[in-house]
């Protein structure tokens, strides 16, 4: 028996376990506060899920959750939670007791205290572009970076005593590992770095020589306008004909303006008009009284008073 909400996810009957969030669900999950254990793939495949909010009652976590959940940029723990926390608004998912990190996003900046990064950790998260682990990580789990397809760059901590089988597959952008001078052979040896001993020794040539800073600035140029064309390719007629609907309703805006405009001209002329015919109106009214008044004068006979008087 499964229980579904009104949006589609998938919950145990007894509604204390999340089986499946619907791959369509769209913007920000807020998991209910009845939730104790998030299942394994609960978010497989969720590409249109912007952010998380892990409930404060979850007490376990499954494996490959948030793989392919290729626009998530935010993810956070409920401060009252007693098994997992977002420590330093890292954007994570850390585990407490452990100091490990359990699951990241694109945005994720992995705490100075973390100590592990689990299995899958970053499985197919295609917005991560540069990654620096910070001093303290001693292990990364299998997979944990796999199929990050813009991952150019990663700096990896002298602490770091093991990197798990594949934890880096099919990262086809990464041309710069950065590991300290002296230690390349150390850590082209780990299970997940082993194909990429030519880049771990080519990437400190490049450093000694102050040359990898300009190389990694040209080549997330040429990353990002690939990025910009792949937008294009699947969004390009949906972006036209956005255009040509701004468009129209500019022009639309403009004729209607423009026949305002002609309007508020029209009914301009119009007064200036009236106000011209009634100027006139006066003005002549102005000129026959003056010549009523004239004339009066001029018919006047002085003698006519002297004769009356008589």
């Amino acid at each position: 028996m499964a229980y579904f909400d009104k949006y589609g996810v998938e919950y145990s009957d007894d509604k204390k376990s999340l089986v499946r969030c619907p791959e369509d669900f769209v913007g920000a999950f807020v998991m209910p506060p009845n939730v104790l254990n998030i299942q394994s793939k609960a978010f497989y495949k969720c590409s249109k899920v912007k952010s998380i909010v892990i409930a404060d009652s979850v007490k376990s976590i499954g494996e490959e959750v948030f793989v392919a959940c290729l626009n998530l940029e935010h993810i956070s723990v409920y401060p009252t939670n007693s098994v997992y926390d977002s420590r330093d608004n890292c954007n994570a998912v850390m585990e407490t007791a452990s100091d490990s990190l359990v699951y990241g996003c694109q945005n994720t900046i992995i705490p100075r205290n973390t100590k592990r990064i689990h299995n899958f950790a970053f499985a197919l998260c295609y917005g991560l572009i540069e990654l620096k682990i910070p001093y303290g990580v001693t292990d990364i789990g299998k997979f944990a970076f796999a199929g990050c397809g813009r991952l150019i760059s990663v700096e990896l901590p002298g602490s770091i005593r093991h990197i798990g089988a594949d934890a880096f597959m099919e990262c086809q952008h990464l041309t710069s590992i950065v590991v300290p001078i002296g230690q390349e052979d150390r850590f082209a040896a780990m299970d997940g770095l082993r194909k990429y001993a030519d880049i771990i020794k080519n990437t400190s040539a490049r450093r000694l020589a102050n040359t990898q800073e300009n190389e990694k600035y040209e080549q997330k140029k040429l990353l990002l306008k690939e990025a910009a064309k792949e937008y294009l390719a699947r969004h390009g007629n949906q972006e036209e004909n956005k255009h040509s609907q701004h468009t129209q309703e500019f022009t639309e805006n403009s004729k209607m303006q423009e026949r305002e405009q002609r309007q508020k001209e029209n009914r301009r002329i119009v007064i200036y008009i009236i106000i011209a015919i009634i100027g006139l109106v006066m003005l002549f009214n102005a000129k026959c009284a003056k010549t009523k008044s004239n004339h009066h004068y001029d018919h006047f006979d002085p003698s006519m008073e002297y004769r009356h008087s008589d």
